[in-house]
């Protein structure tokens, strides 16, 4: 991964810039995580090695190498991308955070009793009321979010009393075209 030069993109390189950079950075650079796939358990670094160029000739002023074992993950497609945009309208909700992980990671969701979200969620302490109307507003701010045809507690019908996710997107209804014999205009506007 390189980090490109903010000059070049009509930014302008300062001191408190450089500083805040160096600072995130090095918070990247010290983040690890514990992970489990199947027939791996591990703990990693996220990232191995940040190089830092103060070269004018090159066109970035960072090299960031990802470690060895999130590179392993990332090729053998035990990752997921959780879309920013989505994130960023679920950012002031970490319950619809949470739903929204949980259910991407999902090829596609089966039916679940509230609790059992619940219990997922760590939401065990709250109030059983209090967390269906979370979880009823969260959900529907997921919806919103990723325009998935469904997202809610249904009320009637064969899982009724379940959360139900569906993903994708409702296709868009076309307009019925209709010609001038169908409509039987000359009917409709017959002065007698």
């Amino acid at each position: 991964m390189r980090i490109a030069r903010v000059l070049k993109y009509g930014g302008k390189i300062s001191g408190k810039t450089d500083a805040l950079l160096d600072d995130s950075l090095m918070r990247l650079y010290q983040a690890d995580f514990a992970y489990s796939v199947p027939g791996t358990v591990g703990r990693s670094r996220l990232v191995s090695c940040i190089e830092r160029f103060n070269d004018e000739e090159k066109l970035y002023d960072y090299r960031v190498s990802i470690s060895d074992g999130v590179a392993a993950l990332l090729d053998g497609g035990e990752w997921l991308v959780l879309l920013g945009k989505e994130r960023e309208q679920l950012a002031s909700d970490p319950l619809a955070k949470g739903l929204h992980a949980f259910y991407t990671s999902h090829r596609s969701a089966f039916p679940m009793f509230p609790s059992t979200l619940k219990a997922l969620m760590g939401r065990d302490s709250m109030q059983d009321s209090k967390w269906l109307h979370a979880l009823d507003k969260a959900l529907v701010r997921v919806r919103e979010a990723t325009k998935w045809v469904q997202c809610e507690v249904v009320k009637v019908g064969p899982y009724a009393g379940k959360v139900v996710v569906q993903k994708g997107y409702k296709p868009r209804k076309r307009a019925k075209k209709t010609s001038i014999e169908d409509t039987n205009i000359s009917d409709k506007f017959r002065l007698d």
